[in-house]
């Protein structure tokens, strides 16, 4: 009824179903009512898309989709292929493992490196886990189905069926669960009344092709060889250096409240646009007034500009904060919040030139512009 004042009805109610379905799931989880209450505030507070598939084929169409895609979806006919598919249960090989119940467990040594009865407990821990997730798993998969499941699996192997007073698997059988194949072979007693063999089905002759005649017999061959040559390429330590300037000692309030404004100004200049500026910034705007930039706008414009490059069996690596590129000159510009006396700028600024140089093959100028005093230095 409340749907109907809203509009959108078909979609509206697949929403309510598939939440429904999704919130059924989340209950075999162990949630509670006021878990899925904060959960339902949550997406109505930040406002969150949800996004889920809809069943919109013709009644004549298939569809084929995992387990996972399969949630919330309903379809009266269900086919169930590849349960024979081992489950991906990873061996746990590391040495050292933590564990919320059992700590921090380490193997022993004693003529080799051996496990500890901990380590047997977690491993033991982490299957049980494992299967049980799959049970649900499954669970989710044949619960798809609305009028008929339809399971593709042999029935002909050994049954190990072996059930306990309340008729359900034992759990030394569930623990050898390696596919969903095992879990119908489990219960097959039970099944027996639902089994149809299709030993006789027809098969097409295409199909019976693939297994007798093999298709290696049919690629050419020939005696021409290849001539191949092993390229050797010496190994070495490369180092690594950086352009910019680091420091370990301590500030004070005053200049870690200079860092956080020279911070804000490089962000504000790495995102303006210098030849349309929209900015109220005082500093940035005499930047942007002075003789650096009278023909700007003749000139190609890099901001933060990052490069690397091997010399030396060393890596270098820098950032320009602002390069222009004119017709046969180049200028870089380095902001600085207000000291420009450094020689360490100078150092890197010159390591700068090196790189655009080689690569341009250019003059470049360099610059070191102070922020807060509203000058600049040509570097020579």
């Amino acid at each position: 009824d409340k749907i109907t004042k809203i509009g959108n009805v078909e979609n509206n109610l697949i929403l309510i179903e598939y939440l429904l379905n999704y919130l059924d799931t989340k209950e075999e989880l162990g949630l509670t009512i006021e878990d899925i209450s904060f959960y339902l505030d949550e997406i109505l507070e930040k406002k969150y898309d949800i996004k889920f598939s809809s069943n919109k084929e013709s009644s004549n169409s298939v569809r084929i989709m995992t387990i996972h895609k399969s949630k919330g979806l309903e379809y009266s006919i269900c086919y169930y292929a590849g349960l024979y598919k081992e489950f991906n249960i990873s061996d746990i090989k590391d040495n050292f493992l933590f564990d919320k119940k059992y700590g921090i467990v380490t193997p022993y040594f004693k003529d080799g490196i051996g496990d500890t009865i901990y380590k047997s407990l977690i491993k033991d821990n982490y299957i049980k886990e494992e299967i049980s997730e799959k049970i649900r798993l499954f669970y989710v998969a044949l619960t798809r189905a609305k009028e008929k499941m339809i399971l593709l699996c042999d029935l002909n192997g050994e049954e190990y069926s072996n059930f306990n007073e309340s008729g359900l698997v034992e759990d030394i059988i569930r623990l050898k669960y390696r596919s969903f194949s095992d879990i119908i072979m489990s219960i097959q007693s039970k099944l027996s009344n639902y089994v149809t063999n299709i030993n006789d089905v027809d098969i097409s002759s295409d199909y019976k092709l693939i297994k007798q005649y093999n298709f290696k017999d049919y690629i050419d061959t020939n005696d021409i060889k290849l001539d191949v040559n092993e390229l050797i390429k010496d190994n070495k330590v490369l180092d690594s250096k950086s352009y910019s300037k680091h420091t370990n000692e301590l500030i004070t309030e005053e200049i870690k409240t200079n860092m956080e404004y020279g911070t804000k100004v490089h962000l504000e200049l790495e995102m303006l646009d210098f030849n349309n500026p929209n900015t109220t910034d005082k500093n940035i705007i005499k930047f942007l007034e002075s003789d650096l930039l009278k023909n700007i706008s003749n000139g190609k414009i890099y901001k933060e500009y990052e490069f690397m490059y091997e010399k030396d069996n060393t890596i270098n690596h820098g950032i320009i904060d602002l390069m222009i590129e004119y017709s046969d000159y180049i200028d870089i510009i380095d902001y600085k919040l207000k000291n420009i006396e450094d020689e360490n700028y100078i150092k890197q600024l010159n390591g700068y030139k090196e790189f655009i140089e080689d690569k341009t093959s250019k003059k470049v100028n360099l610059y070191l512009y102070s922020i807060i005093d509203n000058k600049y230095e040509l570097i020579s």
